[in-house]
């Protein structure tokens, strides 16, 4: 197995580096949680955009582009649910201030991940049969069944384009939301002795990867 090792540091513009004091993760656990949400929204954002390149480029590739379209869906899922690590999630209310139309997009992509993602056999696997009859009439017989998933189409790049959009637009609503935990950081932080601050800073730390 393969380790490497990265030296971490804080720096300004000016290249002068900053002394830190690491953070309990009790004590910054809302900053935490709003962060790894903030990251799923770039990274469903961009599993949606990339369904439009795979479009151009590989029209035939269903296969990965529906493999883009959940991998988004599922992302995304998690910034509007409940999970007991983070034990924060975006909701409803916040959405709303965005705007009907993006509380429209909300709504339409939460009945995707309950029904295609978290509970797949009450949705997507809920398509839609048809019995097929034969077309001349001639005689009168049925010729086969046909199952149609009516979900969503992974093709569709409008879609796509509208989700990854909407997706960059709840960021907005993260970084506010990190910007106020932030500022309760410090005010516990600024109520401590400085000296014992500086005494107790680090330079750099290292961050091991495998």
């Amino acid at each position: 197995m393969v380790h490497s090792r990265s030296e971490i540091v804080f720096r300004d513009a000016s290249g002068m580096q900053h002394p830190f004091v690491p953070v309990k993760p009790q004590e910054a656990k809302s900053i935490l949680a709003y962060n790894q949400i903030k990251f799923d929204l770039l990274e469903a954002s961009e599993a949606f955009k990339k369904i439009q390149f795979y479009n151009e480029k590989n029209p035939d590739d269903a296969s990965t582009m529906r493999h883009l379209f959940s991998s988004g869906i599922a992302l995304y899922g998690r910034c509007i649910t409940t999970s007991e690590s983070r034990g924060i999630h975006l909701n409803p209310q916040q959405i709303q201030k965005l705007g009907n139309e993006q509380y429209e997009i909300y709504k339409e992509m939460e009945v995707l991940r309950h029904s295609h993602v978290a509970h797949a056999g009450k949705g997507r696997n809920a398509t839609t049969v048809m019995i097929l009859l034969n077309p001349i009439g001639k005689p009168k017989v049925i010729v086969g069944v046909k199952a149609l998933d009516m979900n969503f189409d992974p093709t569709n790049k409008s879609i796509a384009l509208k989700f990854s959009d909407h997706c960059l637009k709840l960021i907005e609503i993260v970084d506010r939301c990190i910007s106020l935990a932030e500022k309760s950081l410090l005010k516990i932080y600024e109520k401590q002795n400085i000296e014992d601050l500086y005494r107790h800073a680090k330079g750099s730390f290292i961050v091991e990867q495998s």
